[in-house]
């Protein structure tokens, strides 16, 4: 009991594997009320990430293989998840469910200022509140610096192109 508008439970495990089940509930624990459809579904698995680096400013679209995606009639919207607990990032991005085994997502921006890549892992939840899976080398995303411009040279070239231009800077 959470408030006169509100219950809280867990759900347990389902025997029948991915099911869609009726949820009732009951004041008295006998007498049900009208009941509403509530689905197990299969936990998402991130198999790959392509591309697997983008810039700090985010926007980088992200296709996620895998297994386990809900279609969005499943219930819930498929979120991605881009976390690294050490560095105290947490930033969530609404995903696209492509197939079971495709989710593309944009990746967030990240308000840091680091000078070196920043890796994160992404993981993907069918209903927005639940990630399970665990860290692997499979579910990495790496976030590098704005590239940075300190010298071309030279200035100019012919109008006829072959000029070979040297930049130099930093986060090539």
């Amino acid at each position: 009991y959470v408030s006169p508008r509100s219950v809280s439970c867990v759900s347990p495990a389902s025997t029948d594997g991915v099911a869609v089940v009726l949820l009732a509930v009951a004041n008295n624990g006998k007498d049900f009320g009208e009941g509403a459809e509530y689905l197990f579904s299969p936990s998402p698995v991130v198999s790959s990430i392509f591309p697997s680096s983008g810039p700090l400013v985010g926007g980088t679209k992200v296709q996620i293989s895998g297994t386990g995606f809900a279609n969005a009639n499943s219930g819930g919207g498929v979120t991605c998840r881009f976390f690294n607990e050490a560095a105290g990032i947490m930033k969530h991005a609404k995903g696209i469910v492509i197939s079971s085994e495709l989710v593309e997502c944009s990746t967030p921006s990240l308000d840091t200022d680091t000078d070196t890549a920043l890796p994160v892992t992404v993981i993907v939840g069918n209903n927005e509140v639940e990630y399970n899976q665990q860290q692997s080398s499979n579910n990495k995303f790496a976030y590098f610096p704005d590239a940075k411009i300190g010298s071309i040279s030279p200035l100019s070239g012919a109008v006829g192109g072959t000029t070979a231009v040297t930049i130099s800077g930093s986060y090539f």
